[in-house]
């Protein structure tokens, strides 16, 4: 999708003495995310509040991948499914 150039739009239809519409292409976030989230018994309260919020703003990054993980990251790596916890 493009969007209008309104500075440039007049610029040019003064300039030409027709309307002369500018446009550019709309631009897009090449931000990359990582999320880890600690999954510990005291932090699971929190899990939730932050998955819903990066879900809701998910669709701005171009690229968003979260992991769960339990304690410590070093210590049982990391997975991407935290229902997986609870079945293991």
């Amino acid at each position: 999708m493009e969007k209008l150039t309104l500075d440039g739009t007049i610029r040019s239809t003064a300039g030409n003495g027709y309307l002369d519409v500018k446009t550019w292409p709309e631009r897009h976030s090449v931000l990359k995310v990582l999320l880890l989230l600690d999954a510990d018994g005291s932090m699971e309260t929190h899990i939730k509040v932050v998955e819903k919020s990066f879900s809701a703003v998910g669709t701005e990054f171009q690229h968003l991948v979260y992991y769960y993980f339990h304690n410590c990251l070093c210590e049982e790596g990391a997975w991407y499914d935290n229902q997986r916890r609870w079945h293991a």
